[in-house]
């Protein structure tokens, strides 16, 4: 029997207090769907033990994307055999390089009949030196990243699998893993590399003290190889969950750093309630989604005290597994009761967004889409005293630039992250042979994507500029935006003459303005903004707090300034930004941006590039970013992966 079989052999010998779990997950390599199957016994502490079959089928062109049934049975329907691997339970099957079996529940019907390629050995993606000692869960892979065949069928539809990938573990013990998260990434970079990583932590027999996380970590990128599986390598990476349905993993290194992001949306997951062996009325509750999307970042520097260089940029495209369990459910996410055969319904997330009436009268109008957009910078208090800037003079106009009217974004819920190739063309079209100079320093480059919550006026009827020069304000509408910026090519126009054509680039990309699509009318225009409560929530955290009095210009001095910068009056379709509070998230110490005046462009790049390593706040794919302003509205998107183009 060669090794690899070997380790899939049954543990169960009738004891009580232990469990027993063998499932496979197959990624479609040529479609965003993937099928998970988990053949399971359970023996508690006090009870009769049971056996149980599992299936969840995932289809990111499907609504619902994700579809999941189970069958629970007496032990007596669990067969082994101890000469070789083979566990059957009911009409489902799991033997060494394939498995079979059929489940139906909550209205669904899932089968399958997969076979996939395992090697002589087992694979090691988990500390070796764990299966030596009695731990209270063990985990092996029979095979990971395997070649996998056969076909699945839900709800009467088959669908052949020509070419995927699968992963086949076995797990087992007295108790399950307190706190466990997963990502497998077999197609990175249009298959070209593959990710695993495992993070667990157990409670120890003390209440509420936990271990160490441990976390594994396993990258091969064409010749490269990052192996931190093994201790004490798995002590170093660390992971986090900032949002529901995304999971983060980091790693910083003498010279490699490693930045992972797995996400897909909650809609995407199907949940469990598992429970401990020990009856001690503890559940788990698992989540799972195998149409995931990841991101793997690495850097690299020349010695322990250098400054950090974009090395890579490893996508892979609703092709990934992501798993989180814990004790307390994923906001959002449908899980199965342990003893239940229907998902439990779930309450909605809901922002605590205080609605305060405005003092003055008015009315809420549809907004059109603008014709111009011209923004101001450095507009309020906070935000110039975080940037260690002097108020501006008496009569000083703002600093304005124009946007795109084409980035304008009302309704779409999400926002693409602008490709590194679309940076590079951005930055041509600002200035000729830019893009190659990119190119030729950086294989790849951050986005350094930031957030700024504004309050924007909506011009609705003719303006001449000598009647705003005179304080006579038109008929305005007032409406909440969220004004996108991609500060890595901000940065580039640092000290440059054009240094308003760079703003605009970096400000321009598709639906880099999100907005509320009405605007409010005031009864009787007034000189100053309505009074607002002015938010900016970045994965239900706040980052931006201010109310909109601390703005230092006037309606009409921002309007004037506007007219002066498109060179004309101001006439129906015009919008200008007036600019956003403190918290945005390119930012630093004082004494750091004091001695970054003394910095090229491209020293200023790389110091925010190394800001982003050390984890500033800037946005990642999967992030949920919410502007707020009381009665003008909320505004909720999500950051998405790069277009393919």
């Amino acid at each position: 029997m060669e090794p690899s079989e070997q380790v899939n052999l049954p543990m169960w010998q009738g004891q009580p207090g232990h469990f027993e779990i063998w499932f496979v997950v197959a990624i479609d390599l040529d479609a965003a769907r993937a099928t998970w199957v988990r053949y399971t016994t359970f023996s508690p502490v006090d009870g009769p033990a049971r056996a149980a079959v599992w299936a969840a089928d995932f289809d990111a062109t499907r609504d619902p994307p994700a579809i999941w049934a189970k069958s629970t049975h007496a032990i007596e329907a669990y067969l082994a055999q101890r000469d070789h691997f083979s566990v059957r339970i009911g009409d489902s099957e799991i033997r060494h390089g394939a498995c079979s079996g059929k489940v139906a529940s909550a209205g669904h019907a899932i089968s399958w009949d997969l076979a996939f390629h395992v090697g002589t050995a087992p694979v090691r993606r988990t500390p070796a030196v764990l299966e030596q000692v009695r731990m209270a869960t063990t985990a092996v892979h029979a095979c990971a990243d395997a070649p996998v065949t056969g076909w699945v069928e839900v709800d009467g539809v088959r669908r052949e699998l020509a070419r995927g990938k699968a992963v086949q573990m076995h797990l087992y013990g007295t108790r399950r893993v307190d706190n466990l998260s997963w990502i497998w990434a077999p197609a990175l970079a249009q298959e070209q590399a593959t990710l695993e990583v495992i993070s667990a932590q157990m409670r120890r027999s003390v209440p509420g003290v936990l271990t160490p996380h441990m976390t594994s970590l396993f990258l091969r990128y064409g010749d490269e190889l990052e192996d931190l599986t093994q201790l004490p390598d798995a002590l170093l990476p660390s992971s986090s969950s900032p949002a529901p349905g995304v999971l983060d993993v980091t790693f910083t290194g003498m010279r490699r750093a490693l930045r992972i992001r797995g996400f897909a949306p909650v809609a995407a997951y199907a949940g469990w309630v598992y429970r401990h062996t020990a009856g001690n009325g503890h559940e788990l509750h698992v989540a799972q989604s195998d149409i995931a999307s990841c991101v793997v970042e690495s850097f690299r520097r020349s010695h322990p005290l250098g400054k950090w260089r974009p090395h890579a940029r490893l996508v892979s495209r609703q092709q990934a597994a992501v798993e989180l369990h814990g004790y307390a459910p994923i906001e959002g996410v449908r899980y199965v009761g342990w003893d239940e055969t229907e998902p439990l319904p779930v309450r909605p997330a809901e922002l605590s967004l205080v609605r305060a009436p405005l003092s003055t009268a008015g009315k809420l109008v549809e907004l059109p889409p603008p014709t111009a957009i011209v923004a101001a910078g450095l507009t309020f208090a906070g935000h110039r005293d975080e940037l260690g800037l002097a108020r501006p003079a008496p009569g000083e106009l703002p600093q304005m630039f124009a946007k795109e009217a084409s980035c304008f974004c009302p309704r779409a819920g999400v926002v693409a992250m602008p490709s590194y190739r679309a940076l590079c063309q951005a930055a041509d079209a600002v200035e000729p042979g830019l893009g190659a100079a990119l190119r030729a320093r950086y294989p790849t480059l951050p986005v350094l994507l930031d957030y700024e919550v504004e309050i924007a006026i909506a011009v609705l009827e003719p303006a001449s500029a000598r009647e705003l020069a005179a304080g006579k304000l038109p008929r305005l509408g007032y409406c909440l935006v969220n004004d996108l910026t991609a500060r890595a090519l901000q940065l580039l126009g640092e000290g440059q003459p054009s240094q308003a054509e760079y703003w605009r680039a970096a400000k321009s990309f598709p639906d880099f303005l999100p907005a509320v699509g009405t605007a409010w009318v005031p009864t009787s225009p007034a000189d100053a903004l309505p009074k607002v409560n002015l938010r900016t929530l970045v994965n239900g955290q706040v980052r931006q707090e201010a109310l909109s009095t601390e703005l230092l210009f006037r309606p009409s001095q921002l309007l004037t300034a506007a007219a002066a910068t498109l060179g004309r009056d101001l006439g129906p379709g015009d919008l200008v930004l007036t600019g956003t509070p403190a918290g945005v998230a390119l930012r630093a110490p004082r004494w750091k941006r004091r001695l970054s005046r003394m910095l090229d462009r491209f020293g200023k790049l790389d110091a925010a590039v190394q800001l982003y390593v050390e984890g500033a706040g800037f946005l990642r794919c999967g992030d949920r970013v919410t502007v707020d302003a009381e009665v003008l509205g909320a505004r909720t998107i999500e950051i998405g992966l790069e277009t393919e183009a």
